[in-house]
């Protein structure tokens, strides 16, 4: 079990994992909320953005799954462990069923 919780990273006592979606912060310079995102991979500004990080430890997160707008019409989708191909592509798909 000792090694399963330090690949999946901070497990709570039933054994879950806590993901999180990470918070835009204001960014002064430009007056307007912001989001970074791990390996540049999204360019373009869109409601649609997101990043959900998985708590691997008291402060420290680590994206396991990145949706973002690269251009128009076209998106990237980046995940890992834990998240599978399945649920990253339903929960990205779930947003185009909103209108933002």
């Amino acid at each position: 079990m000792n090694q399963l919780r330090r690949q999946v990273g901070d497990l709570d006592k039933a054994g879950h994992v806590r993901l999180m979606n990470k918070l835009p912060e204001w960014n002064e310079a430009l007056q307007s909320l912001v989001l970074r995102f791990n390996k540049g991979r999204v360019l373009a500004p869109s409601a649609k953005n997101f990043l959900i990080c998985m708590m691997a430890g008291q402060d420290k997160r680590e994206g396991v799954l990145q949706f973002g707008k690269t251009r128009k019409r076209r998106y990237a989708l980046d995940f890992r462990h834990p998240i599978s191909p399945l649920q990253a592509f339903g929960i990205c798909l779930s947003l185009f069923k909103w209108n933002i």
